[in-house]
């Protein structure tokens, strides 16, 4: 039984959904608040939300300011602008429901922030190490906060898009194919 639930708790798809579920349970209360300061007061997403408009209006990658139709732009890489496009154009632009499934994807890429956490720290550092990262970003209170703080745009679905590919490209660093270096520096 001990080894089942500690094997329970060493799962990464595990830890993942803690993250998931207790984001959730952070963000269920303030929907509504959420959704009145950022749709009616102000269209939520600055300039990635506007270039993420025009892309789901068929106008392409451009405009990224509010009150001008600029033209195409190279402001930011095209990623994370088409994918609030397509939810755009799945559920309305500045609609209430994108704005749910927009921030239902946010926190859903901020507990996969688990996932390449756990494999850098554990890389470094050894599995136990990885584990224990990724669990603090789990309970870490200021990840709970950050993807329900207004805008999603430049919070959390950037950062784990920026740490995908870290994991791999620190794999291949020499310092850490050789066992007695990874921890040469704390000698």
């Amino acid at each position: 039984m001990k080894a089942a639930s500690q094997r329970l708790l060493c799962s990464l798809p595990v830890i993942v959904i803690a993250a998931f579920l207790i984001r959730l349970a952070f963000y269920v209360p303030m929907v509504d608040e959420t959704y009145r300061k950022v749709v009616i007061d102000f269209p939520y997403g600055a300039e990635t939300g506007q270039v993420a408009a025009a892309i789901a209006q068929g106008r392409g990658f451009s405009s990224p300011l509010r009150m001008v139709q600029t033209g195409p732009t190279a402001w930011f890489a095209p990623i994370f602008p088409y994918l609030l496009g397509g939810i755009f154009k799945i559920f309305g632009v500045y609609s209430y429901t994108s704005n749910l499934a927009i921030h239902f994807f946010d926190l859903a890429f901020a507990a996969f922030t688990c996932w390449p956490l756990a494999f850098i720290a554990g890389s470094a550092f050894g599995k136990k190490a990885g584990i224990a990262a990724a669990w603090t970003w789990v309970f870490l209170p200021c990840s709970w906060i950050t993807p329900n703080a207004g805008s999603p745009f430049e919070r959390m679905l950037p950062s784990i898009c920026d740490s995908i590919p870290r994991g791999p490209i620190l794999r291949t660093l020499p310092v850490w194919s050789i066992p007695c270096q990874r921890v040469s520096w704390q000698t």
